[in-house]
């Protein structure tokens, strides 16, 4: 094994450790209610932060309320019902992967779950199918992929679970050389069912398919933690200026169209569905927030264009 390889390997290890200690001795509950608190007093980003962060730890409805989040949906309790959305962008690609991981929830290590934990699960089963239908091919793919990741980092018994989701391409696109690898990872690290897992699917692959999941599970390499594959410090303020220019500029072309009839602009977005909020003659963070949504509706099925185009 390279060096990187021994590298990825112990950083995987450890982000595995890190997240198991943090389960075991912070009480879900109370950490779900600590993030509903922060989003209920305005503090969506903070409420985000500490949601993520109980979520990766094993927290379902942490889970599942970042799937609500990213995907636009309103929660109940907010200051200002606008402020979501201008804070905190919808983003299909997050909210699939975060209802997803909530979804496909293990509660086998449970004593028993409250009812609020198995009802998370059951709701973010739910919202799959509506979120998938607003996404492209390419953006489910990303999801996925992330999901296959957040469960590759995790313990020996996570690979046989992800293994089963893409053998009964649950909750995945169903894929048996990529099961098979998984099975064959899990069975290394002497978990048992992968191993009557691994014996049965085999059955039902060719020769060629085995064959290329031995070699990709003989490369494979636990993915790094998000602090190691995420943005720099430096990507992220160039983006936090040119998020700032955007502004200035939208602010700009306001100021040229600020005899527009605003009223109208509400009606007719309402109408057409894009919640453009109460008809106050005032082009305020939802109307604008409606306004991008119908923009973006007009090339959403462009398959000429790229998704960063659109």
């Amino acid at each position: 094994m390279t060096l990187l390889g021994k590298a990825r390997l112990a950083l995987g290890g450890f982000a595995t450790i890190a997240a198991l200690t943090l389960t075991a001795a912070t009480p879900a509950r109370a950490t779900y209610e600590a993030g509903a608190q922060a989003y209920m007093n305005g503090q969506y980003s903070q409420a985000i932060d500490i949601w993520r962060r109980f979520a990766i730890a094993g927290d379902v409805r942490s889970k599942k309320v970042l799937g609500d989040i990213y995907s636009g949906k309103k929660l109940e309790g907010a200051k200002d019902a606008a402020t979501p959305l201008e804070e905190i962008p919808i983003n299909n690609v997050q909210a699939l992967m975060w209802y997803t991981l909530a979804a496909y929830h293990d509660f086998s290590a449970y004593q028993t779950p409250s009812a609020y934990e198995v009802n998370a699960r059951i709701l973010a089963e739910q919202r799959l199918p509506e979120i998938r239908g607003r996404m492209s091919t390419a953006n489910v793919d990303k999801a996925e992929k992330l999901v296959s990741q957040t469960f590759e980092a995790g313990s020996a018994y996570d690979l046989y679970r992800i293994g089963e989701m893409y053998q009964k391409g649950a909750g995945v696109r169903k894929n048996n050389t990529k099961a098979l690898k998984l099975f064959m990872l899990a069975e290394q690290r002497n978990v048992p069912e992968a191993s009557v897992a691994s014996a049965h699917i085999k059955e039902v692959m060719t020769a060629k398919e085995i064959k290329t999941a031995e070699q990709s599970a003989a490369k494979w390499q636990p993915p790094l933690p998000p602090e190691h594959t995420g943005k720099t410090n430096q990507q992220k303020e160039l983006e936090r200026l040119k998020k700032e220019l955007e502004e200035i500029k939208m602010a700009e072309a306001l100021k040229a169209v600020s005899d527009i009839d605003v009223e109208l602009i509400q009606r007719a977005l309402n109408a057409l569905g894009f919640r453009a909020g109460v008809i106050d003659n005032k082009l305020g963070p939802g109307t604008r927030a409606a306004i991008r949504r119908f923009q973006y509706s007009t090339v959403a099925k462009d398959t000429l264009m790229s998704d960063s185009d659109k």
